[in-house]
């Protein structure tokens, strides 16, 4: 069962994730997915793939479902996982990002 620690804590990570790797002159595709590519920040970066959506920032990692779909303001919500010790040694295991 989740706990509202680790609820808090994925939301926390991933809206971090985002802020670090946003840019304020972006604006959503007009498919309404997130573009395709790899965006970056200071210490944080988003690789988005057919395949995987994967956030890397600080000493964590996590991944998403591909195709990620924006709302209106480009924003997104769906679950995934993520690694809270990733360097200098990952060790796990992941654990649920919603």
């Amino acid at each position: 069962m989740r706990t509202a620690h680790a609820r808090l804590l994925s939301i926390v990570i991933v809206i971090t994730a985002i802020a670090a790797c946003a840019d304020s002159t972006m604006q959503p595709p007009s498919d309404g997915k997130l573009a395709l590519g790899t965006w970056g920040g200071e210490s944080a970066a988003l690789i988005a793939t057919d395949s995987v959506t994967h956030i890397h920032f600080g000493c964590t990692f996590g991944d998403m479902p591909p195709n990620v779909k924006l709302d209106a303001n480009g924003r997104f919500e769906l679950d995934g996982s993520y690694m809270l010790h990733a360097y200098p040694v990952a060790f796990g295991p992941t654990v649920p990002a919603p």
